[in-house]
């Protein structure tokens, strides 16, 4: 279900200081339900080469990574698999729409590293349940007296404000 918070908790546990110390590599990348796997290979690749300054020993193995638009999928999911590898690293996939996504790029992702991991927010319970060992957690939709409580601490930035819901 969409507008539950699960790209905001994701972003959250992405940005906060803890997860930032902890792993070694982080990436974020947007998949949505139009999901082409070739330009997510593509995107996931090019963002890992971006973020994080590589040793001499890592730009030799991945180098010529310039022009990857005329790799084949499999040579993508090497690409991705050689920067990832050794390393401890937090791969958020949001908003992930279909099993067949997963079960085609899930390979490029060294499972070995300890202390690795991969985030997925997805609308699909399917989804969810299909793409870990761990299981998912579900958000709950908010009940009224919650929804308020969040809207007037935004809005009024923790400034008392006392409102009675239902007459508005």
């Amino acid at each position: 279900m969409g507008g539950l918070g699960k790209t905001t908790l994701a972003r959250k546990v992405y940005n906060s200081a803890k997860v930032k110390k902890h792993f070694n590599s982080r990436t974020w990348i947007y998949v949505s339900n139009e999901c082409r796997v070739r330009e997510l290979l593509i995107g996931i690749h090019q963002n890992l080469m971006s973020t994080k300054r590589r040793s001499k020993k890592h730009n030799e193995a991945v180098n010529n990574s310039d022009d990857i638009s005329n790799l084949s999928d499999d040579e993508l999911k090497k690409r991705v698999w050689e920067c990832l590898k050794g390393k401890k690293y937090l791969l958020v996939l949001d908003d992930l729409w279909k099993i067949q996504d997963w079960d085609e790029v899930k390979d490029a992702f060294p499972n070995r590293n300890r202390g690795s991991g991969i985030l997925i927010t997805s609308r699909s319970r399917q989804v969810a349940s299909h793409t870990g060992r761990d299981p998912p957690y579900f958000l709950q939709f908010l009940n009224e007296e919650q929804s308020w409580e969040l809207f007037s601490k935004k809005v009024f930035r923790g400034e008392e404000y006392h409102c009675d819901v239902g007459s508005l």
